[in-house]
């Protein structure tokens, strides 16, 4: 999230209740220090969730709890390889055969009656929203996980300037 005065105090409390003009650069510096480090944090949990997010188990990898991102990434697994089968299994046997020649498969489609497909289309979207209620039950517990190890100091982060916007110079980089 954003940051508002309080949370600026905070970081750098030697601030607090001084004008603009009495504020040394020696203070902004440990603002934008201290600010940096802040949004370090956030960039790892929201990395750490978006990635469990796509693909179920990776954030927990990410945040060092091993087995149960093996267990995420296993459920992730089965859910898509069963959806795949069930909904392979579930198509009229007619559509199965033709899969592989395209002009039988564009004839089966002329004559098709849709009602054929609910079965494996049910399948596959009940597969689909299983599938995302884990992704986001993984992301959740990846960002509470990230969160734990910022809190617990196994994760620390270095200041970097060049990620605080708004400094003059500061910021500026130079990649070849």
């Amino acid at each position: 999230g954003g940051l508002d005065a309080r949370a600026i105090y905070d970081m750098a409390p030697g601030l607090e209740g001084q004008t603009l003009g009495e504020i040394e650069l020696d203070d902004l510096l440990a603002l934008g220090e201290s600010m940096s480090i802040r949004i370090q944090e956030e960039m790892y949990v929201d990395r750490a969730a978006f990635s469990s997010l796509l693909v179920p188990g990776t954030g927990q990898f990410m945040t060092g709890d091993t087995g149960l991102g093996i267990a995420q990434f296993a459920m992730h697994l089965a859910i898509v390889g069963g959806t795949a089968v069930g909904t392979y299994l579930l198509l009229p046997e007619d559509l199965q055969n033709s899969l592989d020649n395209y002009g039988q498969t564009k004839q089966y489609f002329e004559t098709l009656q849709y009602s054929e497909l609910l079965p494996a289309t049910g399948v596959f979207l009940g597969g689909m929203l299983l599938n995302g209620i884990l992704a986001g039950w993984s992301a959740h517990g990846a960002a509470e996980s990230a969160r734990a190890n910022i809190a617990d100091g196994r994760i620390s982060f270095e200041p970097d300037l060049r990620l605080v916007r708004g400094l003059p110079f500061i910021g500026m980089s130079m990649h070849y």
